[in-house]
């Protein structure tokens, strides 16, 4: 007995569907599974010496992750970070950093932090007397956006965009010596809650539209400049 068109079509949106309900059902196994795995200590220290590693190559300088903790769908806890300026002084370390962000938005070269929380750190900033730049200088080179001539696009692949919304900062020690403008600071944050509203990093360009502090200390020195020019070749 022949099968009509209408019953041969059925049969066939049948199959079909079972075979798409087959394929959902295994993708979504082997996302929980992914989901899973990233959250285990073994896979995150796995990452956490991967980012070490780019981190190093990428700055060219000493980075220290302590411990790396992610928390899916936008939370990462790093604790002990240590990072070294390229002279090998400390130039940052802390004791906890937590990031709400956009995980996914790493995937495309963007971090997008709605909030940025710091607990225990210490900043140690400086430009010597024969420097031309400050000891960070170096992270905003590794992270900028390459000079380009016009003709190109500026969506570069190496280039990183980074925005954040929110800062709480809570026990902040931060030193600042500057040779070229005759200036030493040294501040203490107790808290510290900050709304940006803009962060350029390429362009050293930050806007913050509220702030609120806690206990803050801060102690200026001023002192004789330095009269070193560097020669221009």
């Amino acid at each position: 007995m022949a099968i009509s068109p209408i019953t041969r079509f059925k049969n066939i949106a049948g199959r079909s569907f079972r075979v798409l309900i087959k394929v959902l059902l295994i993708a979504l196994f082997l996302l929980l599974i992914f989901l899973f795995l990233v959250q285990t200590a073994w896979v995150q220290d796995y990452g956490r010496r991967k980012i070490e590693a780019y981190l190093q190559g990428k700055m060219h300088s000493r980075v220290d992750i302590g411990e790396l903790r992610i928390f899916f769908p936008k939370e990462i806890l790093i604790k002990s970070l240590y990072v070294e300026d390229q002279r090998h002084d400390t130039l940052l370390a802390g004791k906890q950093l937590k990031l709400d962000v956009d995980l996914w938005g790493l995937l495309q070269h963007k971090v997008i932090l709605n909030r940025l929380s710091l607990d225990g750190y210490s900043i140690h900033l400086d430009r010597m007397e024969k420097d031309t730049s400050f000891n960070y200088d170096f992270i905003l080179a590794a992270f900028s956006s390459p000079s380009a001539p016009k003709t190109k696009s500026s969506d570069s692949p190496s280039a990183w965009q980074i925005e954040t919304d929110e800062v709480l900062i809570h026990n902040l020690s931060a030193a600042y010596h500057d040779d070229s403008a005759g200036l030493d600071a040294a501040m203490h944050l107790g808290s510290l809650t900050a709304e940006v509203n803009r962060f350029d990093l390429s362009r050293k360009s930050f806007g913050v539209s509220d702030i609120r502090l806690q206990d803050a200390v801060l102690r200026l020195r001023q002192y004789q400049k330095s009269r070193y020019q560097p020669k221009t070749i």
